[in-house]
């Protein structure tokens, strides 16, 4: 399958960006210098095409590197190696910023059976959102020209709407939380089966726990006290009277503040690292 006209117009902005003098641009060249097959996954590249115009930067930048590439890439970069991450693959700190990395079979759908490995565009389908599905191939071979690989992560802006790609997964607490605060940040509705996945993670896991988890990921705790209740019931009332197929939070009188969480100038979040020092 081709790529369209906007996974193009995203490779350039990309090339682009990996042009600047930001620290997450250097860390990425520094990675993608060998001669091996890698890929860029997850949140940062949604970060880049999208930056948050109050907290421009990311947390940190995910790299999948080909199978029979990863020793050699883990030779070559051992001095940036900070430990093992959780699923086995490597963390480095390259500068100023963190920096994940495993092959592309350690994926933890792949492993589980979830999603078959057909190539590296398999990876978007492994995410739990529709917006994290973007990958782009920054292999040093493709220096000039990366490839960008984004139906998910596009659809999900095209029909303003938040959806589950892949329901299975280790962390029901923190794709929750991230799920939220994509809902925020974006202001986007979210479908049913997402309306009804976080409405199952705050019965199941409790209010207290969840907002553990949000100042464990962020540094503060994004919804919480009334205005997480008032969520919950709201959630709940959706999927028990609505025959709506989105919800969306913006427009209703019971959610007061809500679409001023990520307005607010004093919103700071841990371990961001700008675009353009």
């Amino acid at each position: 399958m081709g790529l369209t006209t906007q996974e193009k117009e995203l490779a350039d902005k990309l090339a682009r960006f990996l042009k600047t003098r930001s620290p997450i641009a250097k860390a990425i060249q520094r990675v993608r210098a060998g001669m091996w097959q890698s890929y860029l996954f997850g949140g940062v590249l949604r970060d880049i095409f999208r930056p948050d115009p109050l907290v421009p930067g990311v947390r940190d930048v995910d790299f999948v590197i080909n199978d029979e590439d990863f020793n050699r890439f883990h030779w070559h970069l051992r001095a940036f190696v900070v430990s093992r991450n959780r699923f086995g693959g490597l963390r480095l700190r390259i500068g100023r910023v963190p920096v994940d990395a495993w092959s592309l079979k350690q994926t933890w759908a792949f492993r589980q059976g979830f999603v078959a490995v057909r190539s590296f565009r398999s990876l978007t389908e492994t995410t739990f959102l529709n917006i994290d599905g973007i990958v782009a191939d920054i292999s040093y071979a493709r220096r000039g020209s990366p490839e960008v690989y984004a139906r998910g992560y596009l659809a999900a802006f095209k029909n303003n709407v938040l959806d589950i790609e892949l329901r299975e997964n280790p962390f029901p607490s923190l794709v929750a939380v991230k799920a939220l605060r994509a809902m925020y940040r974006y202001k986007l509705g979210i479908n049913r089966p997402l309306a009804d996945y976080i409405s199952w993670v705050l019965e199941n896991v409790g209010f207290e726990k969840f907002e553990s988890e949000q100042r464990r990921h962020y540094g503060r705790a994004l919804v919480s006290g009334e205005r997480l209740s008032l969520l919950a019931a709201s959630l709940q009332r959706y999927l028990r009277y609505s025959s709506d197929e989105v919800y969306s939070p913006f427009a209703q009188k019971d959610l007061p503040g809500f679409d001023r969480i990520f307005l607010s100038k004093r919103v700071a979040l841990n371990n961001r690292y700008n675009y353009a020092d």
